[in-house]
């Protein structure tokens, strides 16, 4: 039998050892509120926070992913109109938390099979952490630009 070349097989093994659940949020969320904490302290100038996340899954506007193996480790992701590509689905990853900072990387596979099955097209994150520069290229990510923001003093009412 020829040898596989491609990276069929390394994603489908992947996928199988990363299974998602996607559990009711309010009975996991003492499992992901340390996750969450951490994100939040990260970066607590971002223009998110620990209530507003948990309002959108109250209201289903986004899903909660949880690793099966890790009840710990999590993707908050919701299904949008693109914005790069008209007419299309993507799914848009809000946010991941894994302990071993890998969550990208490791969840991957099964990521992308929960993006095809909800009919997304495509994949879309942003992120401040400089690793995700090394590693987006090489999950199949392009960047499509930088984000600043600056907030005016002043304002004038």
């Amino acid at each position: 039998m020829q040898p596989c070349i491609s990276q069929t097989a390394q994603r489908i093994d992947a996928a199988k050892r990363a299974r998602f659940v996607l559990p009711d949020h309010r009975e996991v969320w003492p499992n992901i509120l340390p996750g969450l904490e951490a994100l939040h302290a990260m970066h607590p100038e971002q223009d998110w926070d620990i209530a507003g996340v948990r309002k959108l899954l109250d209201n289903d506007l986004a899903v909660l992913l949880v690793d099966a193996a890790d009840p710990a480790a999590f993707f908050i992701v919701r299904f949008d109109q693109s914005p790069y590509h008209d007419g299309e689905i993507e799914l848009f990853i809000y946010l991941a938390w894994n302990q071993g900072g890998d969550a990208q990387a490791r969840l991957h596979p099964h990521l992308e099979m929960f993006a095809r099955m909800g009919g997304a097209r495509h994949i879309r994150f942003y992120s401040r952490r400089q690793a995700f520069l090394r590693v987006a290229p090489r999950l199949g990510y392009e960047l499509r630009g930088i984000e600043y923001a600056k907030e005016l003093d002043d304002v004038i009412r």
